[in-house]
């Protein structure tokens, strides 16, 4: 027997390869069991489903009828790990390895280290591959907002969940697809949304309006869009362990490439004032032109990151990198241009 023990839970996405997450707290005997009984009356499978409600609110009951909820309102859509009461400073991952928890402070020294500086800046972010936080990932937003400053501005795509009508200011975001961050940014105090169906994005800082708007209703990633005046603004991207194929900024040099052809889609999408709308630009889901080597957004950054174009350096548990938009487009141009032709 005991009387309290720390347990861990690990999260995956229905992908497998999603952001996830930890849950960590301190629990007496009868708050396991509970705990173990709301999921195995839910879950059926080896992994855990991040979007299904039922399990959300089977463990949320559970905790709100037996104690005071040990995981944040965040934790209720996403499952992040929070860990604001976990005493232990550490977290067990799946591997049975140790990650000790980062601190706000530590995150904010190491990202002054890698050179983020006041300004515009873009991030893509894998809460798993940074690991474990103190307070989770609204720590690290506070600890990015921080090193901007007053005169910096975050900017992230968020994108929105295809099964709900869109609404630009409560429409989650698929977080499967566009990581937890992004949902957890755009609920921060003092950020702002962009109306776009198809162009979602947050921004906070002195720059965010400007940014933003005004977005074309077609071809929202061309001339006059948010990549345009990011770039021009000499705004950085921020990547903290995304998936290789993540940079947006890249549909941006889509549009700028002379090539013979490129292709275009047409789009029914669905908003929550309006109803049907229907959205025309380059083809931003499969590309612009078939690439028989596979996926050429993975590897404009490939050879980017090789020919030596960013900052690395470690912030919290992954290698970081840090980049300048006016030196990653032309880059991303010249490669399509000689590549996809």
């Amino acid at each position: 027997m005991f009387d309290r023990l720390v347990i861990e839970f690990e999260f995956f996405s229905d992908s497998g390869k999603g952001d996830g997450g930890f849950v960590s707290t301190f629990v007496d005997q009868r708050m396991v069991e509970l705990v173990f009984e709301s999921f195995l009356n839910q879950v059926f499978d080896k992994r855990l489903n991040l979007q299904s409600p039922s399990v959300a609110e089977s463990v949320d009951r559970t905790l709100e009828s037996n104690r005071n909820p040990c995981i944040d309102d965040h934790c209720f859509h996403c499952f992040h790990n929070k860990a604001k009461e976990n005493k232990s400073k550490r977290l067990v991952l799946r591997d049975g390895t140790v990650q000790k928890m980062v601190s706000r402070s530590k995150l904010v020294q190491e990202l002054c280290e890698l050179g983020v500086v006041p300004k515009p800046l873009m991030v893509h972010a894998s809460l798993r591959e940074v690991g474990a936080i103190e307070g989770g990932g609204d720590t690290l937003i506070q600890a990015l907002l921080e090193v901007l400053g007053a005169r910096g501005t975050m900017l992230m795509v968020l994108d929105a969940d295809p099964d709900k009508p869109f609404d630009a200011l409560t429409t989650p975001v698929d977080v499967e697809d566009m990581g937890v961050l992004a949902e957890l940014f755009r609920n921060t105090p003092g950020a702002i949304v962009n109306d776009h169906v198809a162009a979602r994005f947050a921004a906070l800082g002195p720059q965010a309006k400007e940014l933003l708007d005004p977005i074309p209703l077609h071809d929202y990633f061309g001339p006059s869009s948010i990549f345009e005046r990011f770039t021009q603004l000499e705004g950085s991207v921020l990547r903290l362990g995304a998936d290789i194929d993540t940079v947006t900024l890249t549909h941006y040099a889509e549009y700028l490439a002379q090539l013979p052809e490129k292709r275009r889609v047409r789009r029914r999408l669905l908003r929550a004032d309006i109803g049907e709308q229907y959205v025309e630009s380059l083809d931003d889901t499969n590309g612009i032109v078939d690439w028989l080597e596979g996926d050429y957004f993975s590897q404009i950054l490939i050879d980017f990151l090789n020919a030596g174009n960013a900052k690395t350096g470690p912030v919290g548990h992954c290698v970081a990198e840090l980049f300048e938009a006016r030196r990653f487009v032309p880059f991303a141009v010249r490669w399509m241009e000689k590549h996809l032709r």
